[in-house]
């Protein structure tokens, strides 16, 4: 499980302009109405989607990440290869090919132009281990293809790095509570993965050129923590404030309860016969509050 980054961003504006920015938002099945104003109504779900600042390219989308995905980019990466010393570096390759009845062998481009040259096995018979290895080699080497174009077309042979560049984190946004606290001022609390959506907060900042915008954002393991602030009034329209007290964000903004008398690593003394005072933990309850 990744470390969540907890965000709770701050709109001001006029009310067309925050009726704008929330119908960009996607309401969460089931849920009914908006609630009125006042800090004592209860937050509405909605799943802030990514795509909607940022889209990503839907082949990426698709495309499969992990096992063998990169296998066929390290077929066509490394053709003119001399054959004994790729397998001596890649033993699932070596694995496959013990019951394949290749020869001739001498580059690893032999192998890949082997198997362009075999039919592609009937899926919907029994598979021997051969046809079951050539099967997954003739996958992998099709899947290693289409990363390249991929490449080739958006910079990215699949969803996760391309996400990492143009989002910022490896995940879309996904479900978010939206408050409205006044007419001309709106709340909503969403978490990512390992890092803060930068490149999609600064998209939402110059679609919405007449709000004003306040991000504050926490790594729960207090790794990072910061805030974001965009509008007219920001140097640039957007600027990223880190600070160094983490503690002090998640007390002032989320609430947490924090110790700050907990030791660092290097000031925990030695075990003792006698009992040690116990420490509590930097956070005890990773919980984001909405309400």
């Amino acid at each position: 499980m990744p470390n969540w980054v907890y965000h709770r961003m701050r709109l001001t504006g006029s009310p067309q302009a925050l009726e704008r920015f929330v119908a960009q938002l996607k309401r969460e099945a089931g849920e009914g109405q908006d609630q009125g104003q006042g800090q004592d109504q209860a937050p509405t779900a909605y799943a802030l989607d990514f795509n909607v600042w940022v889209p990503m390219p839907a082949e990426l989308e698709a495309m499969e990440v992990g096992g063998s995905s990169h296998l066929g980019d390290e077929l066509l990466a490394h053709m003119a290869e001399p054959w004994e010393a790729f397998v001596a570096q890649h033993h699932w390759c070596a694995q496959l090919c013990q019951v394949l009845p290749t020869k001739d062998i001498l580059v690893v481009g032999d192998l890949v132009r082997w198997l362009d040259a075999q039919p592609r096995p009937d899926a919907a018979q029994p598979l021997t281990a051969a046809q079951a290895a050539l099967q997954q080699l003739q996958h992998c080497l099709s899947l290693g293809r289409t990363r390249l174009r991929h490449i080739e077309r958006h910079g990215h042979a699949d969803w996760y790095d391309w996400s990492l560049e143009h989002w910022g984190t490896k995940w879309n946004g996904g479900t978010c509570s939206v408050r409205r606290n006044a007419a001309t001022e709106l709340e909503l609390c969403f978490e990512t993965a390992w890092n803060s959506p930068e490149p999609v907060l600064r998209r939402i900042a110059q679609a919405h050129p007449t709000l004003s915008g306040q991000i504050d954002y926490l790594d729960e393991g207090f790794g990072f923590a910061g805030t974001y602030r965009f509008g007219a009034q920001v140097p640039g329209g957007f600027e990223d404030e880190p600070t160094s007290d983490a503690a002090g964000l998640a007390r002032e903004v989320f609430d947490w309860e924090v110790d700050d008398e907990e030791p660092e690593p290097d000031e925990v003394p030695d075990p003792q016969p006698q009992p040690q005072p116990q420490t509590v933990r930097a956070v005890d309850e990773h919980e984001f509050p909405i309400d």
